[in-house]
């Protein structure tokens, strides 16, 4: 990550849904973010097994060596990621969670997912629940780093004071992205 910061530490997951591509939000989501992932944030990725998957199949982020697999949901993948939410070493703490969730999917109100919600909120950890969201905040926290916003990733970001959005960032205000 430019400007001498560390790369961000991003847990990702997504719903059954999402994870079909090529339609699926997880799809329209790092796609078109694939070479800013790779090249800008250089983000490290930490992604539920069947989320990984599905990159994998599909080609996305393929060969990216900070794309970091935990296990299956059923394997205990998403208290990996409440963990590193929790964490006390600044190392291994997590700076977000994106979740793309389906709200007719069952699993999304299984007691570990609402774990990771909560203390997301307790920790002041970032999660994302939406496209939209997640594609908003990945945006913001390029023009943190100094890149200049992409007007061609979503129209309706022209005319956004960039300014006030980076000068929040950079207070971690995140309350103001919720």
């Amino acid at each position: 990550m430019p400007l001498g910061l560390p790369p961000l530490r991003i847990g990702l997951a997504a719903s059954a849904l999402h994870r079909a591509a090529p339609n699926g939000a997880l799809f329209r989501l790092l796609g078109p973010l694939e070479r800013s992932i790779r090249e800008e944030l250089r983000a490290e990725l930490f992604v539920l097994g069947q989320t990984y998957d599905a990159l994998a199949a599909d080609g996305v982020l393929a060969d990216y060596p900070r794309l970091i697999r935990l296990p299956m949901r059923r394997d205990g993948g998403v208290i990996h990621l409440v963990a590193a939410v929790v964490s006390g070493d600044p190392a291994r703490r997590l700076d977000a969670v994106i979740y793309l969730l389906d709200p007719d999917d069952p699993t999304s109100v299984f007691p570990e997912g609402q774990a990771l919600k909560r203390e997301c909120v307790i920790h002041e950890t970032l999660f994302v629940s939406t496209l939209a969201h997640a594609r908003e905040w990945f945006e913001l926290a390029r023009v943190e780093c100094g890149f200049a916003p992409n007007p061609l990733l979503d129209t309706h970001f022209d005319g956004v004071d960039w300014l006030t959005f980076q000068s929040a960032l950079s207070e971690k205000n995140w309350v103001i992205l919720l």
